[in-house]
């Protein structure tokens, strides 16, 4: 059985380092922390849910929250002019009706662009075809959708967000950047900082050690690597569930992703995951809880 669990192991609650402060790049130490864990497996709505509302929008962050979803993931990259925008690809072709990479476009180039209407590569389209579903093309529905900055998400009342840092070489400046908006938001108790690379998590541990880390695994030759660092989550693809159990560490937390079908959603929370990251959240929502989401007000 599944205990409701805080991290109370990891000692949060310990005031971060004086000499640290947010100009230095240190987020202020969060007094209480995000659910890691939960009686039922944690809803982690993917991107906010890009089955349901278009990838890493506004509208697809309301739409998690609608829904129920314990926690939204978003990922982060720099602008050239170093604001934090909300985006998984290092370019905007993908996702928007513009084209170039995120680093070399300033915010006021890229608050122009249409993201409403997002696109799906070909191995994110086989994995739904896999579970019985298909990528969503939303049409106009959100013809006024725009990539969105760090803190517009965590402005949004009651969002718990892991926020994914992806790989750059400008990996320093980019975390420093993030830890930065969590601070200015005071979003300390309600964030978690995850990545692939393990050393965007060291220098974010480094800079604040008391924000909790998600480690994402793609291979199973990266588990030993990940599990040496402080990790409040191990966050594994689903192949790698039963791998990922033998490296967990004393009160950390499995997620995996990403989930499309409530049917799977089902088999995963009954083989006792903690958490579930879906780019579907109210329909997963609904088969383990009986939650229907909110109305769009």
């Amino acid at each position: 059985m599944r205990e409701r669990w805080g991290r109370e192991g990891l000692g949060v609650g310990v005031v971060c380092a004086a000499l640290m402060m947010v100009a230095q790049g240190c987020a202020t130490t969060p007094t209480t922390v995000p659910v890691l864990r939960g009686p039922t497996a944690l809803v982690i709505a993917h991107r906010g849910g890009s089955l349901e509302a278009p990838e890493n929008t506004l509208a697809s962050m309301r739409h998690g929250l609608r829904a129920g979803a314990d926690w939204l993931e978003l990922d982060v990259h720099l602008t050239a002019d170093g604001e934090v925008v909300v985006i998984h690809d290092d370019n905007v072709d993908r996702t928007t009706d513009g084209t170039g990479r995120v680093e070399d476009l300033t915010w006021s180039e890229l608050e122009r662009l249409n993201a409403g209407r997002p696109r799906w590569d070909g191995g994110a389209a086989a994995r739904l075809g896999a579970e019985g579903t298909a990528p969503r093309d939303f049409g106009a529905r959100f013809a006024s959708a725009r990539i969105p900055k760090l803190a517009e998400v965590l402005d949004l009342a009651g969002a718990r967000v892991m926020i994914e840092l992806k790989h750059t070489k400008k990996g320093e400046a980019l975390v420093r950047g993030v830890l930065d908006v969590i601070a200015k938001s005071h979003a300390e108790d309600r964030v978690g900082i995850a990545s692939f690379d393990v050393e965007l998590l060291d220098i974010a541990h480094r800079l604040a050690p008391k924000l909790p880390l998600i480690g994402l695994v793609g291979g199973a030759d990266q588990l030993p690597v990940m599990a040496q660092r402080p990790l409040a989550v191990l966050a594994v693809n689903q192949a790698l569930v039963a791998a990922a159990r033998d490296h967990l560490g004393s009160g950390v937390a499995l997620w995996t992703w990403t989930i499309y079908s409530a049917d799977r959603a089902k088999a995963l929370d009954l083989d006792g995951v903690d958490g579930l990251i879906t780019d579907a959240p109210a329909k997963v929502l609904e088969a383990l809880r009986g939650i229907r989401p909110l109305p769009e007000s």
